[in-house]
C-alpha cells in the first residue's frame, strides 16, 4: 500500500449542479465528481439516441484483491435507464448493490420492475426470483440482448436465421433501512447482513465472479458508496492478512473518486468494522490462538487494532490531505 495517493477525507462537498454529457446524458452530480477517462467504464453496446453512447456517469474503484473491483454510479434517470443496463451487461456485473431505498418518484424512477420481463433499450431483463428481508430486498435477474435476425442470401432465396446474444445473471440487492436524510444506516446489523449476502453470492455466481465488478449505487453516486466499498476492502484484508487498516482502505477507494467517504462516514467505518469483527467468531478464534502462543500478542489482535485507531484524532491531525 505504499503507492497510495493522499487525499483529504474531511473535504466539504461543493455545491451540486446539473451537468450535460452527450445528447441525453443529463445528471445531477457534485462538482468534480466526474470520473477521469482512465477510471470510467466505457459502454460498448449501441443504445439510446445519444451520440456518445459509450458514456455513463460512473467510476471504477479498486478493491483489496484486485483493480477495478467495483463500479460506483448514481441512481439512473429516465434518460439513462438504457445506459444503466448496458453498463451491467457490457461489464458482466454479477451484483448490483443499491444503497438507496427511495420509493418511485420523478427524481428516482424505477429501474427494475417487480416481476416478469421488461425491455430496457436493447436488453430484456427477466425477474427470476424475489426475496424480502427485514433490512433488504433481493432480486435475481437474467439480462439478455433482444433477439435479432440476420438474412443469409442463398442460391434458392433468403433464409432468415435467428440468433440470441449472451445471457447475464445478476443479483440486485437493495437496502431498506437507510433513510435519505440519514448519513449512516439506521441499522448496522442490517448493513452487515447485506454485505454478507453479496459476498456469499460472489462466491457462487456463474462465470468466474471473482474477475467481474460489483456495481455500488446510491442516489447521487457519492454518499454511502464509500462506506460499502471501504468495508469490503477492510474485510478482505482481515480475511487475508488478519489485520485491518481503515485509514489506508479509505485512501485506496478515494483515488478515482476523492468525494467518497466524508468525516461522518469515516468515523462510522470504525464502528462498522468492530461490529463485523464481533459478529464473525472466526476472527476471535484466530486471535485466541495467537494469544495462546504469546500473551503479548493480545495488543495486536484484530479487535484491538480497530479500537486503538481513533478516527477523530486522525482527522484532526490532518493525516489525510
Amino acid at each position: 500500500m505504499n503507492d497510495f495517493v493522499r487525499k483529504k477525507i474531511g473535504r466539504d462537498f461543493m455545491d451540486a449542479k446539473l451537468r450535460h454529457c452527450g445528447d441525453s446524458h443529463t445528471f445531477f452530480a457534485y462538482s468534480n465528481s466526474v470520473a477521469a477517462d482512465h477510471a470510467r467504464p466505457y459502454l460498448q453496446t449501441l443504445h439510446g439516441e445519444s451520440k456518445d453512447y459509450t458514456y455513463i456517469n460512473a467510476v471504477e474503484v479498486d478493491g483489496f484483491r484486485r483493480k477495478n473491483e467495483f463500479i460506483v454510479t448514481e441512481w439512473p434517470k429516465n434518460s439513462t435507464l438504457d445506459s444503466f443496463w448496458t453498463l451491467v451487461f457490457d461489464h458482466s456485473c454479477h451484483t448490483i448493490i443499491n444503497l438507496s431505498n427511495q420509493g418511485r418518484s420523478r427524481a428516482y424512477p424505477t429501474f427494475l420492475h417487480s416481476k416478469g420481463k421488461h425491455t430496457y433499450g436493447p436488453f430484456v431483463v427477466e425477474i427470476l426470483n424475489h426475496h424480502q428481508y427485514p433490512s433488504m430486498t433481493s432480486h435475481m435477474v437474467k439480462i439478455m440482448k433482444k433477439l435479432f435476425m440476420i438474412s443469409e442470401i442463398m442460391a434458392n432465396g433468403t433464409n432468415q436465421q435467428q440468433l440470441e446474444a449472451e445471457v447475464r445473471i445478476c443479483c440486485v440487492i437493495q437496502i431498506r433501512m437507510w433513510p435519505i436524510e440519514n448519513k449512516v444506516p439506521s441499522s448496522t446489523s442490517g448493513l452487515i447482513d447485506m454485505i454478507k449476502m453479496a459476498r456469499s453470492w460472489r462466491k457462487r455466481a456463474p462465470e468466474r465472479p471473482e474477475t467481474k465488478p460489483t456495481i455500488v449505487m446510491s442516489h447521487n453516486g457519492v454518499n454511502r458508496c464509500g462506506i460499502y466499498i471501504a468495508a469490503n476492502v477492510c474485510i478482505d484484508q482481515m480475511d487475508m492478512d488478519h489485520e485491518v487498516d481503515v485509514f489506508h482502505a479509505v485512501k485506496l477507494i478515494r483515488m478515482n473518486r476523492p468525494q467518497l467517504v466524508d468525516r461522518d462516514e469515516y468515523k462510522y467505518l470504525y464502528d462498522l468494522m468492530l461490529h463485523w469483527y464481533m459478529t464473525n467468531p472466526e476472527y476471535r478464534i484466530f486471535d485466541q490462538k495467537e494469544e495462546s502462543r504469546d500473551s503479548a500478542s493480545q495488543n495486536s489482535s484484530l479487535r484491538n487494532l480497530i479500537r486503538s485507531s481513533n478516527p477523530t484524532t486522525i482527522l484532526n491531525a490532518n493525516h489525510i490531505s
